[in-house]
């Protein structure tokens, strides 16, 4: 989404509401030293004049220092209000970016052809977004801007708000982590051939479509697919901790191939998904909504551990309101280390349609108490007639 100078959103905040309006502005003028070159040392400082206080111009500030690629650092120390960074011309290479505050951040550009290319630069290793937290307020942040990976981007979202990527992430053959405590948004395209990584306590949630291709993988915190084609090309989705949260149906790639080695697979209420697979390593969950839910797999395979079923509401006979279907006869192994978390029940048997429900099943459990029950009864009945001691 691109958006002219005019558009740039200003916030207003009073007392505790917030409004965003889209106004006519000029934008504020950065107090001295608000951007500078950190490169380890926090000396190369911008250009204190006005224009280089909104503006990235490598024509009069440096790309590099010593020959090294320098960290960039956003602080709030210096200003009163919500703050607007414009970034003009294209493809502006940093190794690192931090976000202090506590105030709102909008770094944002005005044309189609700029890029905020995260590389390793000369020193090596991963980039760093990084969102710090700093007094009391708002620290919540935004990203207009399409980003470019040439190196893996550690993405550390420190405080217990958002932080929204607003534009196009473009993977490049990359590995982005996820390595947040508060909350992260990718609101459009994530593309390219790379891997995804959700690691820490925090949310991120995948608001628009993507079709990077490569692995996800879940090791904790939550990851909640809230579009259509959330993972709309991926290979393989690896839950190891944490929670995979889909709450649109069909948000996974049909091909996928599904592990879950110890974390929780979770379907909102009436989520329909469709894999190629699903092999179970360790002890994980597959956690579905109060109903409507169909989850199918075209084949599983048992590793170790058990998979617990949990809110399921079926019928032993199948077709109830929720389905675990796969189109593949499952190993014996597979099927008696199933779970059913809501029945206490351990071990399923596979239909001819390929949906599994506990066994025995829910009707014969009833049935079996229901004749223990009338047995029972006229056991004492019998010996009520014949005057005999009670059974014990």
């Amino acid at each position: 989404m691109r958006h002219t100078m005019e558009q740039i959103p200003k916030i207003v905040s009073i007392g505790a509401i917030t409004a965003l309006c889209w106004v006519s502005m000029t934008l504020p003028v950065q107090a001295a030293n608000t951007w500078k070159w950190d490169a380890g040392a926090g000396t190369g400082k911008w250009s204190d004049s006005a224009s280089d206080q909104n503006n990235w111009k490598p024509n009069s500030n440096p790309t590099t220092i010593s020959g090294v690629t320098p960290k960039v650092v956003f602080n709030d120390q210096f200003v009163g209000s919500d703050q607007f960074v414009s970034i003009k011309d294209s493809d502006k290479t940093i190794h690192k970016l931090t976000l202090k505050g506590q105030y709102k951040y909008t770094l944002d550009d005005f044309t189609d052809s700029t890029d905020l290319i995260f590389d390793s630069g000369s020193v090596g290793g991963k980039s760093v977004l990084k969102v710090a937290a700093s007094g009391a307020g708002s620290s919540d942040h935004e990203i207009w801007i399409e980003m470019t990976l040439n190196n893996d981007l550690e993405v550390k979202q420190q405080v217990n708000t958002d932080l929204r990527l607003r534009d196009k992430i473009n993977l490049n053959s990359n590995t982005i982590t996820f390595n947040n405590v508060g909350t992260v948004r990718t609101q459009d395209d994530i593309t390219g051939t790379g891997n995804m990584i959700k690691n820490n306590t925090g949310t991120v949630k995948i608001q628009g479509a993507t079709t990077f291709t490569g692995d996800v993988t879940v090791n904790a915190g939550t990851l909640r697919l809230q579009d259509h084609d959330s993972l709309e090309e991926v290979s393989n989705v690896i839950v190891n901790g944490g929670t995979l949260l889909e709450e649109c149906s069909f948000a996974i790639n049909n091909d996928a191939h599904m592990t879950l080695a110890g974390g929780t697979y979770e379907l909102a209420y009436g989520v329909d998904e469709t894999m190629n697979s699903l092999t179970l390593t360790d002890d994980s969950t597959i956690k579905l909504g109060s109903g409507n839910n169909t989850l199918t797999y075209n084949s599983g395979v048992y590793t170790s551990g058990l998979l617990t079923i949990d809110d399921w509401d079926g019928l032993g006979t199948g077709g109830g309101n929720d389905q675990i279907i796969f189109n593949t006869t499952l190993s014996s192994d597979f099927l008696a280390n199933v779970y059913w978390q809501d029945l206490g029940i351990t071990g399923a048997k596979q239909l001819a349609t390929g949906e599994i429900v506990p066994v025995p099943e829910p009707a014969t459990l009833l049935a079996g108490g229901l004749m223990s029950a009338l047995a029972g009864a006229d056991l004492w009945r019998r010996h009520r007639k014949n005057k005999g001691p009670a059974p014990s």
